[in-house]
């Protein structure tokens, strides 16, 4: 797949883009579109690393999130994406599958998991999130899990419709590890 935008060589990063190309190896296709507007590079990319990275929320957790909030979304360039980076958090092929279906199959996740995912299927759905879906994640986890779900699967859906609208494709990288797990399940 071709991206609808020129992805901006790292030879020809703008100034203000130039600390987010990889000194070695590819840098991603979501930064290489930026850069074609680099005053807004540092600000994009420093929210979404606040709140896709290392937060009170486990990485596995937000993972789910993302691969679920993508697979609804239909990003194929997320999916890939975040397969890659959900293996390396723990989630099992199995659960990768399932929480990319359309309906999560009824014994694949705990209790826990659920709630999120409930959670996460509301935001993806547009529209009001019911009162008693994010009732339920809070209770049971806390006010701080429900705001940073919601702003994991909030996030994670701007990203979507970015490469989704520009037709981002996957790193080499990515496609050549996307094969590997699957090769391996």
């Amino acid at each position: 797949m071709s991206a609808r935008v020129d992805l901006v060589e790292p030879a020809a990063a703008p100034l203000l883009a130039r600390r987010f190309f990889a000194a070695a190896g590819e840098t991603s296709p979501i930064v290489r579109a930026l850069a074609q507007v680099p005053e807004l590079v540092a600000p994009t990319l420093d929210f979404v690393g606040a709140v896709l990275g290392a937060t009170s929320l486990d990485l596995r957790t937000k993972e789910l999130v993302i691969l679920r909030v993508s697979a609804l979304a239909g990003c194929t360039y997320c999916v890939a994406a975040h397969r890659v980076a959900a293996d390396a958090c723990g989630v099992s092929a199995a659960e990768a599958a399932a929480v990319c279906a359309a309906e999560l199959p009824p014994d694949t996740f705990g209790a826990d998991d659920l709630r999120v995912l409930a959670v996460a299927d509301a935001v993806a759905g547009g529209g009001d999130v019911p009162d008693a879906t994010v009732a339920d994640l809070r209770h049971r986890r806390g006010d701080h899990v429900a705001v940073e779900v919601v702003l994991v699967a909030s996030a994670t859906l701007m990203l979507n419709r970015f490469c989704t609208a520009l037709g981002l494709p996957p790193t080499a990288a990515t496609a050549a590890r996307l094969v590997e797990l699957e090769d391996a399940s």
